[in-house]
């Protein structure tokens, strides 16, 4: 199978994207009432952290759909095979932001009410923060040679 291009496995991740995003809104928006019913569940009554859990949520939710939303853009030049355009190097920028903004999420989770999975989301997100970076200067660079070459053939 072929990485890029059309009838790629770049379309396929594209429409896994695809599906992840509609699955995310839809939970998003059924959020005040799914950690509701979660919370009696696992609570003897709902607890006072409801709404700091509320707002966590969706701030790691809205995080997550945007840098999904990068990730499609990214993968529908994937599908034209051109990834090297100044678009991309502007997607993992703004990934690398909205991580940026998750980990510090989980560091005030961490403060609130702390899990080992809080901890581990933290490092996640930091590295992908990280590499999210470094790949936009790479992207950078490679874009920068990609003119030069267009221009001297």
């Amino acid at each position: 199978m072929k990485i890029t291009g059309k009838h790629s496995l770049s379309v396929v991740i594209k429409w896994m994207i695809h599906i992840a995003m509609v699955a995310g809104i839809a939970l998003m928006l059924s959020l005040p009432w799914t950690l509701k019913w979660l919370m009696q569940l696992l609570f003897e009554n709902v607890s006072s952290h409801y709404r700091f859990y509320l707002i966590i949520l969706y701030v790691i939710g809205l995080c997550l759909l945007f840098i999904l939303n990068e990730l499609r853009i990214m993968f529908v030049s994937l599908e034209r095979t051109d990834p090297f355009v100044y678009r991309n190097v502007i997607a993992l920028r703004r990934m690398g932001v909205a991580a940026g903004i998750l980990s510090l999420a989980f560091v005030v989770k961490m403060f609130v009410v702390n899990t080992p999975m809080t901890v581990l989301s933290f490092f996640v997100f930091f590295v992908a923060m990280l590499l999210s970076f470094v790949l936009g200067e790479v992207f950078q660079k490679a874009v920068a040679y990609k003119q030069d070459h267009d221009l001297t053939i």
